[in-house]
């Protein structure tokens, strides 16, 4: 179980990366205050969550109505990734 929520852990922080992101934010909200930026900060990180928990309810039961496997789904994703890291 353990290794499960460490595997997790990792592949969140590899898909959201918040290090990378970071300067992004800080660019966009630029002409903001303190207050207002965490604001926005706790906004965008309520609506990736609520996406992300979305996609983890739904997501075993559009691949079932799609008749689609999880094993084709992970490699239709990581040729996308391949794709778009070239």
């Amino acid at each position: 179980m353990f290794d499960y929520v460490i595997s997790a852990a990792v592949t969140m922080l590899v898909v959201i990366d918040p290090i990378g992101l970071a300067p992004l934010f800080l660019a966009v909200t630029t002409g903001l205050s303190t207050e207002e930026r965490r604001h926005v900060a706790w906004r965008a990180s309520a609506i990736a969550l609520a996406i992300l928990a979305l996609f983890g309810l739904l997501a075993a039961p559009l691949l079932a109505a799609l008749v689609s496997s999880l094993p084709a789904f992970r490699i239709a994703g990581a040729l996308l990734l391949f794709t778009l890291s070239l």
